[in-house]
């Protein structure tokens, strides 16, 4: 799961910490967990993922200012889809782990 958030982190942009920023910040991360959760929702029903792309275009890619890239929302499709440390990922769980990172949130790690 560690790398899992590595992976979204690697996603976001690095943006400064400071009220409208990390207003801005949050609002993207919500654009990017919605694309994880919306992409495993779509493999999970079926889906092909040109047709989750285009389902993903249609919600966070087309979103105005803010929007995510569409190259960003071919990378979520090709984790989600074909990565298997993905397979079993989705949901909620998945989404909470990916706004988590986004944002910068503390993970912690193993005791030793």
């Amino acid at each position: 799961m560690r790398r899992l958030m590595l992976l979204a982190l690697l996603l976001a942009p690095a943006v400064a910490f400071s009220g409208q920023a990390e207003a801005k910040r949050a609002h993207y991360c919500q654009l990017l967990e919605n694309a994880f959760v919306t992409a495993a929702s779509t493999r999970d029903n079926g889906m092909s993922p040109k047709q989750s792309y285009n389902v993903l275009m249609g919600s966070v890619g087309s979103a105005k200012d803010d929007a995510i890239p569409s190259a960003k929302i071919k990378k979520v499709i090709n984790l989600v889809y074909f990565d298997p440390r993905f397979t079993y990922a989705g949901g909620p769980p998945l989404g909470e782990q990916v706004f988590n990172s986004c944002m910068g949130r503390k993970q912690y790690k193993p005791l030793r």
